[in-house]
């Protein structure tokens, strides 16, 4: 492996200073890129990366997801967005071709966590359920927003689903519970172990430019106590004949001079987008001291 750092640039990260986020629209038609070409491409690519993965002993599930039509950062730092239902085939297919245009992308939506425990550590967790080129890396806490995740909080209505301006409707909540869910699903931690969770900005990679949604995180738990709740979550999952999507965590004091050490010496360790998440935090200094 080498050293080298993913390309870093200030203009893969924003809109910035969010206070919050609101779901303005949310169409449950499944989206589909209206050039056939790429439709064609998406089918004959998945089988390709389902092969790919098999011979290396990644794990490629397709399954429902939700694509980012569109999201500005109003006056009042709120982050608003334009949702579709859509597929991870769509996206994982998509993502990494730049020749593709945005609108022909599956562009999911993504959210993330930088976590901090109350011993001070910030929490990595060493994949072992994800594609093959990300196997055995460490990575945040992160997934992909679910259909799942906004029909829990309202009713299907044909034609779309409309949720700004609807009191009955948390709208302002629903990229919150999917990260609820994720932090859940890797990490075993529930609602009574976070002290607040707080979205931050949004992010992208150089080539996969699918957005992605980054909050603070701030656990009531120290860096022992949320080991044992993650081996208990583990085994919970192995015994149900699951597999974990983190192996194990790995903790490093939320100190800049520990997260540039560790940055500068083991790169490679990261996954490239935590690399460009810790390059930022590094140059902002909000979350680490």
């Amino acid at each position: 492996m080498t050293k080298q750092l993913a390309e870093y640039s200030e203009d893969l990260f924003g809109p910035l200073d969010l206070l919050a986020t609101r779901v303005v629209s949310y169409d449950d038609t499944p989206w589909e890129p209206s050039d056939l070409v790429v439709r064609r491409m998406i089918e004959e690519r998945w089988i390709a990366m389902e092969e790919a993965n098999r011979r290396k002993g990644g794990e490629l599930i397709d399954g429902p997801n939700v694509r980012a039509n569109s999201m500005f950062r109003n006056s009042q730092g709120v982050l608003e967005l334009s949702l579709q239902r859509s597929t991870y085939k769509k996206y994982a297919t998509t993502r990494d071709d730049p020749n593709i245009p945005q609108d022909q992308k599956g562009q999911a939506l993504y959210v993330a966590s930088f976590i901090r425990t109350a011993s001070g550590s910030l929490v990595f967790g060493l994949n072992e359920s994800t594609e093959f080129q990300h196997k055995g890396m460490l990575n945040i806490s992160a997934g992909g927003v679910e259909p799942a995740d906004l029909l829990v909080h309202c009713c299907d209505t044909p034609g779309g689903i409309t949720l700004d301006g609807l009191d009955a409707l948390p709208s302002d909540r629903i990229l919150d519970y999917a990260l609820g869910r994720e932090m859940h699903e890797e990490l075993g931690v529930r609602g009574f172990h976070i002290k607040y969770r707080e979205p931050k900005y949004v992010m992208r990679e150089r080539i996969a430019t699918h957005p992605t949604v980054l909050s603070y995180s701030q656990l009531v738990v120290g860096d022992n106590e949320l080991m044992f709740i993650h081996k208990k979550h583990v085994d919970e999952i192995k015994r149900a004949g699951g597999k974990p999507e983190f192996a194990a965590l790995e903790f490093i004091p939320a100190e800049i001079s520990s997260v540039k050490d560790s940055l500068e010496n083991f790169p490679e360790k990261y996954a490239p987008r935590v690399q460009l998440i810790l390059q930022h935090e590094l140059n902002n200094r909000q979350f680490i001291r």
